[in-house]
């Protein structure tokens, strides 16, 4: 999650999930973020040590759960994905 370029308590947390999933399963801890600021989100992501996907298409620049869902879908299918670890308030 992220609001104007800052992410969220909550996603801090799920970075941290997906890092213990990858060391368990083998495999990199990668995030996707979308929305406005979604470039200034991925910076902060990767200073976690994450690769990271983003997206500040128009189409995602409001929530919207099916536009959302939908760039998510293609996100896991694209990256090839085994685990997924997602946050929402």
């Amino acid at each position: 999650e992220q609001q104007d370029g800052n992410i969220a308590k909550p996603t801090r947390i799920a970075i941290a999930a997906g890092k213990a999933a990858a060391a368990r399963f083998g495999g990199p801890c990668e995030a996707v973020v979308f929305g406005k600021g979604a470039g200034a989100a991925a910076q902060q992501l990767a200073d976690l040590g994450v690769k990271v996907y983003f997206s500040e298409d128009a189409a995602l620049a409001t929530y919207v759960a099916d536009a959302y869902g939908a760039a998510l879908v293609e996100a896991v299918r694209s990256t090839g994905a085994d685990v997924l670890v997602a946050t929402s308030t």
